[in-house]
């Protein structure tokens, strides 16, 4: 499948400026999503999310994430705002 995706994207014009490994773990904890990515020569990644389509709650849910994470063990200095491909070629510069 891999293959057949690269030749496409090949065809279509586009070519490979990052590639890279990544595994990724789900695990649902009550409403919570939580992600843990590991990428090769970077690290690991949590991601704390919930699903709703009620904004009223949005405030109160991002309240709730916040707390998870810290129970976790996890504090905002180590909030990471950026995605993968902006890491790993600031990494590479």
């Amino acid at each position: 499948m891999q293959k057949k995706t690269v030749s496409l994207f090949k065809t279509l014009g586009y070519h490979c400026i990052l590639n890279y490994t990544k595994s990724r773990q789900i695990y649902f904890l009550e409403q919570f999503h939580i992600t843990i990515d590991k990428l090769d020569n970077l690290g690991y990644f949590a991601e704390f999310a919930i699903m709703t389509d009620d904004e009223s709650k949005l405030a109160d849910y991002k309240l709730q994430l916040h707390n998870l994470a810290y129970q976790f063990g996890f504090n905002d200095s180590e909030q990471e705002h950026h995605n993968y491909k902006t890491i790993l070629l600031s990494k590479l510069a």
